[in-house]
């Protein structure tokens, strides 16, 4: 005999699309693609085959020695600051890029931000860029998700009066740039940019409401219901639909202590929502890469820039054991072995920060593999070496195949400018577009 779930399954779902709604006291409960509840395999792979782009910016560059791989191609060795990627099992799913250049100009950091995703070489006395390749994706995903991309960060380059004279703080402080004049400015402080990406979700603090006893109601009925139907699934559909009803309890257990900011848009949560003042830089940065991931997992973006400090800060990394001011005191190292110790720890921890955020993508299943399977995900800095500011051999980490679009585990030693990294993670993504800067193709060797 049937039970309730599948006769109206039989009746309504290949009906109404893809997702199944049950509404009710103010939330919204959406239950996972179900291949053998459709009927067509066509919707089945476009649920899967949903991309991501996650950019991580490390300022002022890398110990060029300690990030370097070993080897190119499959036979590689990761540089000892990429210890974390090993670590964590991962190096089967990254790509490590070596030579190639960002477009530069007269003033290093001021142009190395300015130009390393645009392809736009700066020029003094403007405030003129161009579109970020990110942007591209953006508008292309956009109409798709609450926002076409989000960008977050820990500070903002207020330099005053700027001391690349002539040139732009403007230019000096934005990776991002929806056009040549339209700068996009991160959000620096967690619990501001929670509250706008997450508006009208359910955070996970305060006291139990009777409009959440009703939502517990709801609850207690999906995952009676969402038993039931469990006993005519296939394999994979069940383990869905397990993961589903995992959620689902997770959710029950935290309306105990709950209360609500509005109607939830689906069965992903956004979290605790963050402290006014985080305790310190890295809970600021743990922080921040949740509200990324978050979001990625609600599908309120496919698009999202991760900024760390900026081009000339002076953080003092104490909790690293580095407590001299980055910038002058680690980055400019004049190849002082100190100097040049604390700028690879440093770096060895941003890693370790992309890591972190790869690694939330990594257990987040997508169609047959992962969120991460489906993203394409880069870690980069502005300039190769801080000291010499040099715009040459970019450090750029690669993470994601895009679906099977981007080969992985790899080193690629790649030659000309890194905006073909960008035109080949552009074309993995799906995104129509041949050419940016001085780039006319995507770089060989990383695209399937």
């Amino acid at each position: 005999m049937q039970t309730r779930t599948q006769r109206w399954a039989e009746s309504n779902l290949k009906q109404i699309g893809r997702r199944w709604f049950l509404t009710g006291a103010g939330v919204t409960l959406t239950l996972p693609y179900l291949e053998a509840l459709f009927a067509s395999d066509a919707e089945a792979q476009a649920v899967a085959a949903v991309k991501r782009l996650f950019l991580f910016h490390m300022p002022a560059g890398v110990n060029g020695t300690a990030w370097a791989p070993v080897g190119t191609g499959t036979a590689f060795t990761l540089g000892p600051t990429m210890k974390s990627v090993d670590d964590a099992g991962l190096k089967p799913k990254v790509t490590v890029v070596t030579g190639t250049s960002a477009p530069g100009g007269p003033v290093g950091h001021t142009c190395g931000i300015s130009g390393v995703l645009t392809g736009f070489r700066c020029v003094g006395n403007s405030t003129t860029n161009s579109v970020s390749f990110d942007q591209l994706a953006a508008k292309q995903f956009g109409p798709q998700t609450r926002f076409p991309s989000i960008q977050l960060g820990t500070a903002h380059n207020t330099e005053n009066p700027n001391q690349e004279p002539g040139f732009s703080t403007v230019l000096k402080d934005n990776l991002n740039w929806a056009d040549a004049t339209t700068p996009l400015s991160r959000e620096i402080v967690p619990l501001t940019a929670f509250n706008r990406i997450f508006a009208g979700m359910l955070p996970t603090t305060g006291p139990l409401t009777v409009k959440d006893s009703m939502r517990k109601s709801i609850l207690d009925y999906s995952l009676a219901e969402g038993a039931a139907l469990r006993s005519r699934l296939g394999t994979e559909d069940k383990v869905k639909l397990d993961q589903y009803l995992s959620g689902l309890r997770d959710l029950e257990a935290q309306i105990q202590t709950t209360t609500t900011v509005g109607p939830s848009t689906g069965v992903c949560m956004a979290g605790d929502a963050p402290p006014a003042k985080p305790a310190d830089l890295p809970t600021t940065v743990k922080l921040m890469l949740d509200i990324v991931i978050n979001a990625f997992k609600c599908d309120l973006t496919r698009v999202a820039t991760f900024a760390y400090q900026h081009t000339t800060t002076e953080v003092r990394h104490d909790f690293l054991g580095v407590n001299v001011g980055y910038h002058t005191g680690v980055t400019h190292h004049a190849n002082q072995p100190a100097a040049l110790a604390n700028y690879a720890t440093v770096n060895s921890w941003l890693v370790s920060q992309f890591v972190y955020a790869l690694q939330q993508l990594d257990k987040t299943a997508q169609g047959t593999g992962t969120m991460l399977d489906n993203a394409a995900c880069m870690c980069f800095s502005e300039l190769a070496d801080g000291n010499t500011h040099s715009s040459s051999n970019i450090p750029v980490l690669l993470a994601g195949s895009a679906g099977g679009r981007l080969l992985t585990g790899r080193a690629v030693a790649g030659r000309g400018a890194i905006e073909q990294v960008h035109v080949a993670l552009l074309q993995a993504l799906g995104v129509s577009m041949s050419s940016i800067g001085r780039a006319m193709a995507p770089l060989p060797g990383l695209l399937a």
